[in-house]
Formats: structure tokens, sequence, C-alpha cells
């Protein structure tokens, strides 16, 4: 379906770029923190989900 096959493309897009630009870049350096870590396994969780599906 449509949301198993974009859901990487929207962890990557939203969630794991955005928290890899908060580390790399020095002005978004004040994000870090404990949702920055909640983000990340979002991105993650979405990115590994059409293959738990599919198995």
């Amino acid at each position: 379906s449509f949301t198993s096959i974009c859901s990487p493309i929207f962890g990557m897009v939203g969630c794991l770029i955005p928290a890899w630009l908060v580390y790399k870049v020095p002005a978004l350096h004040k994000y870090k923190g404990a949702s920055l870590y909640l983000i990340i396994i979002t991105g993650l969780l979405l990115c590994v989900s059409p293959f738990l599906a599919f198995s």
C-alpha cells in the first residue's frame, strides 16, 4: 500500500534528516534534548516498519 511504500521516505525526510541537522548545524544545537531522541526513534521505526509488515 501507499503507506508501507512511503513510510521510509517520511521517516527520512520528516525525522532523521532534521535530527541530523540539529547535530551538525551549530545554530540548531539548542534543540538537542530528550525530544530529539524520540524523533530519531520515530524515524527509525518508520524506516523499519515496512520490513516488519511483510515478514
